[in-house]
């Protein structure tokens, strides 16, 4: 996920979201509030944005995971992973 998030770093700066030397994203409150919401709701939803990119790529890992768990640790990803999308 951090390949897509450095492949989109112009596209998130223009929304005053920056990427630090840890890889974890930052916002800058003042101006993401002044970005075009247009631009920000294409840039996380929709075939191909950046946010569909971590989705799957989310989803790949998750599947990963839960493939090598017994049926117990599954079934308690699954029920995290509910309780995350609600």
């Amino acid at each position: 996920m951090v390949n897509y998030t450095k492949a989109n770093k112009s596209v998130l700066a223009s929304m005053g979201i920056s990427i630090g030397a840890d890889n974890k994203l930052s916002i800058d409150e003042k101006t993401f509030k002044g970005s075009s919401m247009a631009a920000v709701k294409s840039a996380f939803t929709g075939a191909g944005s950046y946010g569909k990119s971590v989705q799957a790529s989310a989803s790949m890992i998750y599947g990963s995971a839960a493939a090598g768990l017994p049926n117990s640790q599954e079934q308690d990803c699954i029920h995290q992973e509910h309780h995350i999308h609600m």
